[in-house]
């Protein structure tokens, strides 16, 4: 999310009178960043804070009777599935 934020900002930092996009009709910057400016930042500032906020979950099979290692599984709460 941060590199789409960066490389976006850094197209700003230019100020260029039109931008070329890689789908959609030719632009300029104002339009640009209501159209992907403005949506990266929200993805990174918004979105990316919330995904990191988040507490992690434990897998729904860990340490349950459909976990053939229930009694014996030592993984952490990165856990994949079944050992």
């Amino acid at each position: 999310m941060k590199k789409g934020q960066k490389a976006f900002h850094a197209l700003e930092a230019l100020n260029p009178k039109h931008i070329v996009p890689g789908h959609g009709g030719v632009c300029d910057l104002a339009k640009a960043k209501r159209d992907s400016g403005d949506y990266e930042d929200f993805l990174a500032n918004v979105i990316g804070k919330a995904a990191q906020d988040m507490e992690p979950r434990t897998p729904p099979w860990r340490n349950t009777p459909t976990c053939p290692s229930s009694s014996t599984c030592k993984t952490t709460a990165t856990c994949t599935g079944p050992t």
